[in-house]
């Protein structure tokens, strides 16, 4: 009898993506709505760099990917129930709130 093989750590750079899991609630509602806020920015700022690159470049391709990527997982995160949408206003004005807790050093 052979073992399974583990899993391939690179797979999901490979174009294999495993489905999101289900979300539960462990998080409190404010710590739900800055991760939401968070996705939110990445996603309008992928969106901005797909636009800004010239079409048919690796730049393009791949931001479009993180763009569509950061999109479905919004949409993952509020059709779970776990947390309303956000305009992209409250999305700024939570980002503006927070202290990053991984400052870069120059």
């Amino acid at each position: 009898m052979q073992t399974p093989e583990p899993p391939d750590d690179d797979a999901g750079r490979c174009g294999v993506t495993s489905p999101t899991p289900p979300l539960e609630a462990p998080l409190s509602f404010g710590v739900m709505r800055t991760l939401l806020a968070e996705v939110l920015t990445a996603w309008r700022r992928a969106e901005r760099l797909a636009a800004a690159a010239e079409p048919g470049t690796p730049e393009h391709r791949i931001a479009v990917t993180a763009s569509e990527r950061l999109r479905d997982l919004y949409h993952d995160l509020t059709h779970s129930g776990v947390v309303d949408e956000l305009t992209d206003a409250e999305a700024r004005e939570l980002i503006a709130g927070l202290t990053d807790p991984f400052p870069v050093e120059d």
